[in-house]
C-alpha cells in the first residue's frame, strides 16, 4: 500500500516536472497560481497512471512534436548493439568487433548530440518566435490600451456634455413651466381688472391743460421706465462717460437687459407693442413740442450788446435774478427728493416681496425636510445646514450687491471729478475770453480801417482790366477772320477723301525686332478671316477651299496641311492595292468563289478540327481530374491527421491504440527490423568498397 502511495507522489512530481519544465505549462488569466504536485495527484490515479508513464518517458518537448510530427521515441535514444552473422562462414575478430560498437556507440552519439543541437536550435527558435509574438503582443496592447484611454476620454467627455446637455435641458423646461405659469396667471389677472397708475400730462391727451394727473395702465408705466433707462444709458454713452469703464458698460447692459426680459416675461406681446407704441407715439410729440418752442431769432434778439466808440462791445441782456436761481434750485433739489423717495418705497416693496419669498421658500424646505428624516437629529443638522446655506446665500447676495455699489459710487466719483475739471476749463475759458475779445476787436478795427475804401478800388481795377481786353482783342480782330474763312469747308472735303478709303488697310502692328510698322492686313494670321484680305487674295481663298484647309490656321501651315494629306491618299491608295491583291488571291485560288464563300468554309473548318480536339482531350482531362480529386481527398485526410496531431500530439501513443491495424509496440518491432536490414545494408556497402 505503501508502495503504491510512493509510486503515486513520484509519478506525480515527474509529470508536475515534466508539465512545468519540458512542456512549459503556464496557466492563462490574471490572478492565477502555479499547480503544485498535490493538484498533479488526482489525475495520476486508476487506469491514467500506465498512460501518463508512457507520456512522461516518451513525449519530450511540443515544439518537437510539432517538428518531428511522429513518435518521439522513434528518435533512437537507446543504443542497441546489433551482432551481423552472414551466410559466409567467415568470422570477426573481437577488436574488429570492439570497433564496431564503438563506431555504433560513436555514431549513436552523434546523433544524439545533433538531436539535440536540433532540438536546441528550435528551442531557441521558439523563443525567437515568443519574444516576437510577446513584443507583438506588448505593441497590440500597447495601442489597445491608447486606444481605450482615448475611448475613454472621448466617452468622459461625451458624457460631461451629456450632463451639462441635460442640465440645459432641465433649465428649459424650468423656465417654460415658470413662463407657463406666469402667462396663465397674468392671463387670469388680465381677465379680472388691469392696474393704472397716475402719470403727467402729454401733448397727446384732450385734456392736457387739466390740472388733474392723467392715467396709465401697468404695462404702460413699465415700458416707459424701461426705454427712459435705455434713453439714459445710451446719452450717457454718446457724451464719453464710459471711456474708461468696459466692466460698468457691461454690467449696465446687463441691468437693461434684465429689466427688458422681465417686462416681456411679465406682459403679453399686444400689451408690450401697444404700450411701445403709445410711448414712442408720446415721445415724438414732446419732441415735436420742444422743437417748435425754440426759436432762435428771439434767442439771438436777447443776447443784446452795446457797441462803444473804443472799440469795445457791452453785453446788455439782463440776467436771471437771484431769487429766480434760488426758486430753481430749491425745485430741483425737491424733485429729486421724490424721485429718491419713490425709489426707497419701491426698493421697500421689493424687499418685503422677496422676504415674503424666502418665508415661502423656508416652509417649502422645511416641509421638505420633515418628509425625508425622520430621526430629530438628522433633521436638526439639516435645519442647521438650510440656514447656513441661505445665510451664505444672502452673504453672497450683499457682497455683489456692494460690489455694484462701489461700482457705481466709483462712477459717480469720476463722472464728479471730470465735471470739476470741465468747470476748471470753463472758469479758465472765461477768464480767458476778455483776452481773446480784445484781440478778436483790434483786428475788426484793422479790417474796418483797411475795407472803408475797398468799394472804389475795386471799380477802378474793372475798369482797367476791360480797357485791356479791348486793346488786346482789336488787334487780331482781321487775322481771325481771315483764318476762319480759310477754315470753312475743310471738314467736309478730309471726309470726303477718307470715303474710298478701306479702314482695315490704316491698321498697322510693331514689331519689337524691326523699326518699321507692317500693316495688319499683310500679316499671316489675317489673310484667312479677314473678308477685305480674302476678296484682294481670292485665288489664295480658293486653294484653301479645295485642299480643305482650316480657316483659324495660318497660312504657314499649308505646306505640312498639304503633307498629310499626301500621306494620307498613300496609305488609302496601299490600302486599295492590298484589297485587290487580296481578291485576286483568293478569286485565284478559290475559282469562281466568293470571299464570302470561301471564309465559310474555313469556319467550317476550324469548327471540324475544334470538334476532334475536344474528343481527343476530354477523357485525358477527366481522367486528370479523377486522380486529382483523389489525392485531394488523401491530402485532406493527411491534412486532418496532421492537424489532429497539432492540436494532441500524443493522442495515438497509447498501447491499446490501432493505426493501420498495429499498435506501437506492432509499429516499433517493424521500424526496427526496417533499421536493421538498412544497417546491414550500409556494412555490406562498405565491406565491398574496402575489397
Amino acid at each position: 500500500m505503501t508502495s503504491n502511495r510512493r509510486d503515486d507522489v513520484d509519478l506525480a512530481v515527474m509529470l508536475h516536472k515534466w508539465a512545468m519544465e519540458e512542456m512549459r505549462y503556464r496557466p492563462q488569466g490574471v490572478g492565477v497560481r502555479q499547480p503544485n504536485v498535490d493538484e498533479f495527484k488526482d489525475i495520476c490515479r486508476g487506469q491514467m497512471k500506465d498512460i501518463w508513464k508512457f507520456v512522461t518517458s516518451h513525449v519530450y518537448s511540443a515544439q518537437t512534436v510539432k517538428e518531428v510530427q511522429g513518435n518521439l521515441t522513434l528518435k533512437g535514444r537507446k543504443k542497441r548493439t546489433y551482432k551481423v552473422r552472414f551466410k559466409s562462414d567467415e568470422k570477426y575478430d573481437s577488436q574488429r568487433q570492439t570497433l564496431l560498437d564503438r563506431r555504433a556507440r560513436l555514431a549513436g552519439e552523434a546523433t544524439n548530440i545533433i538531436t539535440d543541437l536540433s532540438h536546441l536550435e528550435n528551442d531557441l527558435r521558439r523563443q525567437q518566435q515568443e519574444l516576437a509574438d510577446t513584443q507583438r503582443t506588448y505593441v497590440l496592447a500597447c495601442s489597445a490600451l491608447t486606444g481605450l484611454q482615448r475611448k475613454s476620454a472621448l466617452l468622459q467627455t461625451f458624457n460631461q456634455q451629456g450632463q451639462n446637455t441635460s442640465h440645459m435641458y432641465e433649465e428649459y423646461c424650468r423656465r417654460i413651466n415658470s413662463r407657463i405659469q406666469h402667462v396663465t396667471s397674468r392671463a387670469k389677472k388680465a381677465s379680472e381688472s388691469d392696474e393704472y397708475y397716475s402719470r403727467k400730462h402729454s401733448s397727446t391727451d384732450e385734456d392736457h391743460y387739466s390740472n388733474m394727473p392723467a392715467l396709465e395702465t401697468r404695462c404702460s408705466k413699465k415700458v416707459r421706465e424701461t426705454c427712459d433707462s435705455v434713453g439714459l444709458f445710451l446719452n450717457t454713452l454718446l457724451q464719453g462717460a464710459f471711456d474708461t469703464e468696459k466692466t460698468a458698460i457691461q454690467r449696465k447692459k446687463e441691468l437693461l437687459w434684465s429689466e427688458v426680459e422681465t417686462v416681456l416675461r411679465e406682459f403679453s406681446v399686444q400689451q408690450t407693442f401697444s404700450s411701445l407704441l403709445v410711448n414712442t407715439q408720446e415721445s415724438s410729440f414732446s419732441l415735436r413740442d420742444k422743437t417748435s418752442s425754440i426759436d432762435l431769432r428771439k434767442d439771438a434778439e436777447r443776447l443784446r450788446f452795446k457797441y462803444e466808440k473804443p472799440g469795445e462791445m457791452t453785453n446788455l441782456s439782463s440776467p436771471p435774478s437771484l431769487l429766480q436761481s434760488v426758486h430753481q434750485l430749491l425745485e430741483e433739489s425737491q424733485l429729486k427728493q421724490i424721485q429718491r423717495f419713490i425709489e426707497t418705497q419701491k426698493h421697500e416693496n421689493e424687499t418685503w416681496s422677496l422676504d415674503d419669498q424666502l418665508n415661502n421658500v423656508r416652509q417649502k424646505i422645511e416641509n421638505q425636510l420633515q418628509k425625508n428624516f425622520k430621526q430629530t437629529e438628522s433633521l436638526k443638522k439639516a435645519r442647521l445646514l438650510v440656514e447656513y446655506e441661505l445665510e451664505l446665500s444672502g452673504k453672497r447676495a450683499a457682497l455683489t450687491c456692494c460690489i455694484d455699489e462701489d461700482e457705481t459710487l466709483k462712477e459717480r466719483i469720476v463722472k464728479s471729478l471730470r465735471d470739476k475739471d470741465m468747470l476748471v476749463a470753463k472758469y479758465q475759458k472765461i477768464q480767458d475770453f476778455r483776452q481773446i475779445a480784445d484781440k478778436k476787436q483790434n483786428l475788426i478795427r484793422v479790417l474796418i480801417k483797411q475795407n472803408a475804401n475797398a468799394k472804389s478800388r475795386l471799380d477802378e481795377q474793372q475798369r482797367e482790366i476791360q480797357q485791356y481786353i479791348q486793346r488786346s482783342l482789336l488787334s487780331h480782330q482781321i487775322e481771325t477772320k481771315s483764318l476762319t474763312n480759310g477754315l470753312h469747308g475743310c471738314m467736309i472735303s478730309e471726309m470726303d477723301k477718307f470715303v474710298g478709303l478701306t479702314l482695315p488697310c490704316l491698321l498697322f502692328s510693331k514689331q519689337t525686332d524691326s523699326p518699321f510698322k507692317v500693316a495688319v492686313m499683310d500679316m499671316s494670321i489675317n489673310q484667312t478671316t479677314n473678308l477685305v484680305a480674302i476678296a484682294s487674295r481670292q485665288a489664295l481663298h480658293d486653294v484653301f477651299s479645295c485642299l480643305q484647309f482650316p480657316a483659324y490656321l495660318a497660312p504657314e501651315l499649308i505646306m505640312s496641311h498639304c503633307l498629310e494629306e499626301k500621306l494620307k491618299s498613300k496609305n488609302i491608295s496601299a490600302q486599295l492595292d492590298h484589297h485587290d491583291k487580296m481578291l485576286h488571291h483568293f478569286g485565284r485560288r478559290t475559282g469562281d468563289k466568293d470571299v464570302v464563300e470561301v471564309i465559310i468554309d474555313l469556319c467550317k473548318d476550324i469548327s471540324e478540327h475544334d470538334r476532334k480536339q475536344l474528343d481527343k482531350l476530354l477523357p485525358v482531362l477527366q481522367d486528370r481530374i479523377e486522380k486529382s480529386q483523389k489525392c485531394l481527398a488523401g491530402a485532406s485526410s493527411t491534412k486532418q491527421t496532421v492537424q489532429d496531431w497539432w492540436e494532441q500530439p500524443a493522442q495515438s501513443t497509447v498501447p491499446w491504440v490501432l493505426v493501420d491495424q498495429h499498435n506501437l509496440q506492432q509499429w516499433r518491432n517493424r521500424w526496427n527490423v526496417v533499421v536493421t536490414k538498412l544497417r546491414q545494408a550500409m556494412l555490406q556497402n562498405m565491406d565491398q568498397s574496402k575489397k
